[in-house]
């Protein structure tokens, strides 16, 4: 699967050059992410454009705005403690967590206090991200 710059998703045929399927945006994407399979064997691929976050039903080929934002959008994970929940980083340095379940905000925090976010990953119970200063954040979900 590759997103890119000319404004498109495509999923490429294992061992082939030619893609299966192809999605056009109307913006360049920026990041991506697969989630876990659903029950209903459906592979669902988080993408942003510059300040929005899609969710794209390869089953379907539909994809769906799930949330716009004021800032530019620089990181994004899923949180592995939590599936439900993806995590993206904006150029102020804010933090959000989006429940793709209940649609919702469930948390917001200036972890980069104004510095912008580079860097996102999900290992357990941490969420791990990096700014531009190279400062390194370690946010525990269980407390």
């Amino acid at each position: 699967m590759t997103g890119s710059n000319d404004k498109t998703i495509k999923v490429w045929q294992p061992h082939k050059a030619s893609p299966m399927a192809s999605l056009d945006e109307e913006d360049s994407i920026t990041h991506f992410i697969v989630l876990p399979k659903t029950n209903k064997n459906d592979i669902n691929v988080i993408y942003t454009t510059s300040t929005v976050v899609n969710c794209l039903s390869m089953k379907h080929s539909i994809a769906v705005p799930l949330i716009r934002n004021d800032k530019k959008i620089t990181a994004i994970t899923h949180v592995e403690q939590n599936p439900t929940i993806i995590s993206f980083g904006l150029e102020n340095g804010v933090i959000k967590d989006y429940d793709v379940k209940s649609k919702h905000i469930v948390r917001r925090a200036n972890m980069h206090e104004g510095t912008k976010v580079t860097a996102m990953t999900s290992k357990g119970k941490y969420l791990i991200s990096a700014d531009a200063n190279g400062v390194i954040i370690f946010y525990d979900y269980m407390s």
